[in-house]
């Protein structure tokens, strides 16, 4: 998410808050801009994460939620590419740790094909498979491995990467 994209979210949600968000994201940006290292940016971001979201935590719910998750997720994004630019999955600093994981989402796409196949397979894999919304990711991660990457007959997934942070 670009900036201004964040910015204009915030305005909208949280006119206040948005006044109070910009001065810091574009000192944010212009810090980042001085430093060199990947692993220096990335401290300054972790730190600014974690910060944010003990103050975010600390409003309650009360807190307007989508100023406070596009501000975390514009600087979650910047850890993102900073990971990408190191080919890495992890940043450890002194302030926490960023680090990429990686979620499965199944997804029925055919469920006549789906529970055809689920029933001819129901003592093995397929009872596990079978449940009233998409099938349980644990067994779609395991049938992917036990079966070369092949998917059940009418079931498609999807990938995405995101990245957490914790403290230190």
């Amino acid at each position: 998410m670009e900036m201004e994209e964040l910015l204009k979210i915030v305005d909208t949600a949280c006119t206040g808050f948005a006044q109070l968000l910009k001065p810091y994201l574009k000192a944010l940006d212009e810090q980042l801009a001085e430093e060199t290292s990947l692993s220096t940016k990335a401290e300054s971001l972790i730190a600014r994460y974690l910060q944010l979201k003990q103050h975010f935590e600390k409003r309650g719910k009360t807190f307007d939620e989508l100023s406070s998750k596009g501000a975390l997720e514009a600087i979650q994004n910047r850890l993102l590419v900073l990971l990408v630019a190191a080919g890495s999955d992890t940043f450890s600093t002194d302030s926490g740790t960023a680090y990429k994981s990686s979620l499965l989402q199944p997804k029925i796409t055919d469920r006549e094909k789906f529970l055809d196949w689920c029933l001819d397979r129901w003592d093995g894999i397929g009872g596990e498979m079978m449940q009233i919304g998409a099938p349980k990711i644990e067994a779609v991660r395991r049938y992917l491995q036990e079966n070369g990457g092949n998917l059940p007959d009418g079931v498609e997934t999807s990938t995405f990467t995101r990245v957490n942070v914790r403290a230190s």
